[in-house]
């Protein structure tokens, strides 16, 4: 049974039905909100649908949605040590970013060619979206890493820290 004492079908897991999560997409029109593993694409000025619900297959409940510059692709972090490349409209998994322990927060370079994810193991990755392989471990920070932001050329990352660090 769920927390609106509706039961649910034999094996499917509970989902936290207050956790959601919600960025812009990349025109800044439109708002992606994804909760109970359904990504809805709201017009950003009348909160309107635009297009149907995209159903998502992940462990745990969402945390954080990050969209591609270009809308194409959301990575959605769920508490997990992975979080899952999604590709939009389809809803297709085509990658995943995963830390030591957490991924805690993550974006996507201006080209869309790299994702930067960081977490509780104190490290930024770089990873390659055409592959989704590491190409870069950035050690640096003593606490966990609670945001991460590649500037607006794509060529320089910035990280904070439970360390009360920004690097």
């Amino acid at each position: 049974m769920n927390a609106s004492g509706e039961s649910r079908p034999q094996g499917e897991e509970e989902v936290n039905p207050a956790r959601a999560a919600a960025t812009f997409g990349a025109d800044e029109r439109t708002v992606l909100v994804i909760a109970r593993r359904t990504l809805r694409m709201l017009d950003a000025r009348t909160g309107r649908p635009l297009g149907k619900p995209v159903e998502l297959r992940f462990p745990g409940s969402a945390e954080r949605i990050v969209s591609s510059r270009d809308g194409r692709t959301v990575i959605v972090i769920a508490g997990k040590p992975r979080a899952l490349a999604f590709a939009l409209p389809s809803g297709e998994r085509i990658g995943r970013v995963k830390q030591a322990k957490e991924v805690t927060a993550a974006a996507f370079a201006p080209s869309g060619l790299l994702v930067a994810s960081a977490g509780v193991d104190t490290n930024a990755r770089l990873w390659d979206t055409r592959s989704w392989a590491v190409t870069r471990v950035l050690p640096g920070h003593v606490g966990h890493i609670q945001s991460i932001e590649f500037d607006r050329s794509g060529s320089q990352l910035a990280t904070s820290s439970t360390d009360q660090t920004a690097r």
